[in-house]
This record gives C-alpha cells, sequence and structure tokens, in this order.
C-alpha cells in the first residue's frame, strides 16, 4: 500500500498512521503552496529547493511538529494537530528551507523568524494569531530562554522595522554564511542581541 504523497516540494509519508491519509493529503498540498512564497521572503532561489521530507510520528518522537537538522525532516505528530491548523507548516518550511546549523544561541532569531514567516503568509490556524501582549515577555530570563514563540516573533518584527533594507533576506544570508546573530545584529545596529532585547523590553 502506498503510504506517500509526493509533490513538487515535499514527501508526506504517513507509513503507521494510514487513517490521516487525507490530513496527509490536505498538509501536502498546503506546503506545496507555501514553499515557493517562504522560500522569496527569506531571500532563495525557488529553481535550487529542494523536496522536503515530511513524516508522521508518534509521541515518543514529537509532541507537535519541529524540524530535524540531524534527519533532515520534518516530524510532524497528527494526533496533536488540530483540524484546521495548517500555519505550522509554514513556520517549520522556514527551518527546512534555511536549513541552519542547530546552535542553542540562535533559537530566538531561528524561532522567532519561522514565526514571523508564519505571521506574513498567514496565520493558518486552529484561530486567530491572539494579539502580543508584554504579560508574555519573563523579564527574570534572558532572551534565548523566553518561552514563548510570540516573544521572540514579535522582537524579530521591532528589528525588521529598524532595519534599513530586508531584515529576513540579509540575516538568512549571513547566518548561512557562518556569521552569529550578534556579529550581524552589531554591524548593523552597533548593538548585541541581548542589547537589542534590553532596549526593546524597555518599551514594551
Amino acid at each position: 500500500m502506498e503510504t506517500k504523497i509526493e509533490k513538487q516540494y515535499c514527501i508526506v509519508d504517513y507509513t503507521g498512521f494510514e487513517q490521516y491519509k487525507n490530513v496527509a493529503g490536505k498538509w501536502a498540498k498546503y506546503f506545496d503552496e507555501k514553499c515557493p512564497k517562504v522560500a522569496k521572503m527569506i531571500g532563495l532561489d525557488v529553481n535550487d529547493i529542494k523536496k522536503t521530507n515530511i513524516v508522521l510520528r508518534g509521541d515518543n518522537e514529537v509532541n507537535i511538529a519541529g524540524w530535524d537538522t540531524c534527519s533532515k525532516q520534518i516530524k510532524v505528530n497528527p494526533k496533536n494537530i488540530k483540524d484546521g491548523n495548517l500555519g505550522f507548516l509554514t513556520h517549520e518550511a522556514t527551518h527546512a528551507l534555511r536549513d541552519l546549523p542547530k546552535r542553542d544561541n540562535w533559537k530566538w532569531v531561528s524561532e522567532g523568524m519561522a514565526d514571523y514567516v508564519r505571521l506574513k503568509l498567514g496565520w493558518d490556524g486552529e484561530c486567530e494569531d491572539p494579539p502580543f501582549s508584554s504579560s508574555m515577555i519573563n523579564k527574570n530570563i534572558s532572551l534565548n530562554n523566553q518561552t514563548n514563540y510570540r516573544v521572540w516573533r514579535d522582537f524579530f518584527e521591532w528589528i525588521v522595522e529598524r532595519y534599513k533594507g530586508d531584515l529576513l533576506k540579509d540575516f538568512t544570508k549571513a547566518l548561512k554564511q557562518g556569521c552569529t546573530d550578534d556579529n550581524f545584529l552589531y554591524e548593523k545596529f552597533n548593538k548585541t542581541a541581548d542589547e537589542l532585547w534590553e532596549e526593546y523590553v524597555s518599551q514594551v
């Protein structure tokens, strides 16, 4: 029995989760629609896009969904994805297309950028994205240890608004070339990520 759905930009493998065949089909169609838009936003040539493997997995491997930098695939737990929630694939597509090396101190920019792309291309979730509130920020912990992706996303958007140029494209290019987030931001703003964070927190 065929348990894979192949599109132009992705292959969805639902082996062991055959009851989710229709859901897998919706995900494959949605990913194919969003993938070239994500690539354009972050400055990649659509013609260079390689197919992304999306595999369905159980609770012991993934809670909801995530990009695995080692196996180079998006793992999704279909049992924990609510009906109508598709935008998570835009978030994960951003990770997959950038394919940055795993670094703990990049978490804020990695997740912030991915959620920013999702916001700009359409939330497409089970409900509208709730408005950001400064109460989401935990002022007792550092930037990279914040626990809400919306905090990183809104901080990233704040930086975008102050940047002269296309931050998504320039930042992605710099990170892929081995530049650190601090080096990039210091060159552009004369401040590190943490220093920009302190300025941001003081204003929200």
